[in-house]
């Protein structure tokens, strides 16, 4: 069985999935501790709302503001690309039960401007070490590494 080394290289190398997403889009403090390495995880982010226009200048508007629209929820394509290669005979049900357990989800953040500008966003995402360790459980993890896609800018 593969190990967990060769796992996240596979994504990281092989499939050129990052595996650096932080669910806040913020810079985790360290606290100089350099030898501690946040946890690989893939995942997105998307707009969930917000409002826009609010500026320095006084027009005279009553209500200067509108509406952030939101984006569509993401499907999270990366994960399902990782899965598709590493373990391409995964049922279905096999993968409920891992979505059902892993996906983890964060709303509520987002950035705050001036005068009143504001964007709230939500997150989905998966940690790598636990996707490993389901896997590993479910017996679907490959014996040895699966060769490399082919690049589709060779053809």
């Amino acid at each position: 069985m593969i190990t967990y080394e060769e796992f996240l290289s596979i994504i990281n190398d092989d499939l050129r999935v990052g595996t650096n997403f932080d669910p806040t889009q913020s810079y985790r403090r360290r606290d100089n501790k350099d030898d501690e390495k946040p946890r690989a995880a893939i995942g997105e982010t998307w707009t969930t709302g917000g409002e826009q226009g609010g500026s320095c200048w006084d027009t005279g508007d009553d209500d200067p503001h509108y509406p952030v629209e939101a984006e569509p929820e993401p499907k999270l394509e990366d994960l399902t690309k990782v899965l598709e290669h590493i373990c391409p005979s995964m049922s279905f049900l096999c993968f409920k039960r891992m979505s059902d357990k892993l996906i983890r989800e964060a709303d509520g953040f987002g950035s705050s401007e001036y005068y009143g500008n504001y964007t709230t966003a939500s997150a989905k995402y998966i940690y790598m070490d636990e996707l490993y360790e389901f896997l590993k459980a479910e017996d679907i993890l490959p014996e040895t590494r699966p060769p490399k896609p082919e690049d589709k800018d060779d053809e």
